[in-house]
């Protein structure tokens, strides 16, 4: 594995649409891909990101990243799910392992019940295999 250090990344969605931004990140990158001329991303730890849950009045959630001065992008929900899949060769993200927020920040935001808090410091580490995904926060 060949690691990438990137600092001020917007990441965009399949649509284009914004999914986050992130002030530095390291990304682990398949070197078997790069000889066939394929980025492939194989772990990805994003630094100081912050995470943003919204439940709206009719329990509807949504997850967005990014940087905090920079409030976030799109919903997270879809590539969460991908995450969540078994590893595959199809899309961006098959063959992604393993994706670490180092020291991040979590706002939810809960709009039906009206209230709002905060957790800083926190570093959640979701790992996948052939057969499970797993996460594990600190």
């Amino acid at each position: 594995m060949l690691e990438l250090e990137v600092h001020g990344v917007k990441v965009v969605g399949r649509n284009g649409a914004p999914i986050g931004s992130f002030q530095d990140a390291t990304l682990g990158i398949s070197i078997r891909g790069l000889l066939f001329g394929r980025l492939i991303p194989t772990e990805i730890d994003l630094h100081r990101p912050q995470l943003v849950v919204i439940r709206d009045a009719s329990d509807h959630f949504s997850v967005s990243a990014g940087m905090p001065a920079e409030g976030g992008g799109a919903d997270l929900v879809t590539v969460l799910s991908d995450l969540a899949a078994p590893p595959n060769d199809t899309d961006a993200i098959g063959r992604l392992r393993r994706v670490h927020l180092v020291d991040g920040t979590v706002v939810v935001d809960d709009q039906k019940l009206g209230v709002a808090w905060s957790a800083p410091d926190v570093d959640i580490d979701v790992t996948r295999t052939a057969t499970e995904a797993s996460a594990r926060v600190h």
